[in-house]
């Protein structure tokens, strides 16, 4: 959810300190993570956007973790077979990662690295992320609106049976 504050007026100054601390705390008090503020009128019912979006921020970090594949387990087709040290072993299909990631005010995006590398990112759930074959070290950083993050990561190999 995000609060809108306006103003009714083209005065200089747009608000004074106190109605702008009124109107946070309001916001905040409401769930809401983000603020756009808004001056009227310009013309008939137009507005001037006197800031697109502001974040409001927060100190708490969002929650990730990689609900599938498992770490150190054994996969044949899909299914989880038996535990294993240190990694995860893929047969056949599927061949998804699904990550789940939430946090107090929202997430903005998830993020996919192979190998260090940056491979992908998603912002709308399921954060799904599709594996290649081979053995791989897979990070993955979930980012809240105040860019607070937190991070996951598996030692993986993928292999395929046809």
């Amino acid at each position: 959810m995000q609060a809108i504050i306006q103003s009714l007026d083209d005065e200089e100054n747009f608000m004074d300190k106190e109605e702008l601390k009124t109107c946070i705390e309001c916001a905040l008090n409401n769930g809401s993570y983000g603020i756009s503020f808004f001056r009227y009128p310009i013309a008939d019912w137009q507005y001037e956007v006197m800031d697109e979006y502001v974040p409001i921020f927060d100190e708490i970090p969002p929650y990730i973790e990689i609900e599938y594949p498992q770490k150190n387990s054994f996969y044949i087709f899909g299914y989880r077979v038996m535990t294993l040290e240190n990694k995860t072993i893929i047969i056949g299909y599927p061949r998804e990662m699904i990550v789940n990631a939430t946090d107090n005010r929202g997430i903005e995006k998830v993020e996919f690295y192979v190998d260090n590398e940056f491979v992908a990112e998603d912002s709308k759930e399921p954060y799904i992320f599709k594996l290649n074959k081979g053995c791989h070290q897979i990070e993955v950083i979930s980012y809240d609106y105040s860019k607070n993050f937190a991070s996951d990561e598996i030692m993986m190999c993928l292999f395929y049976i046809r």
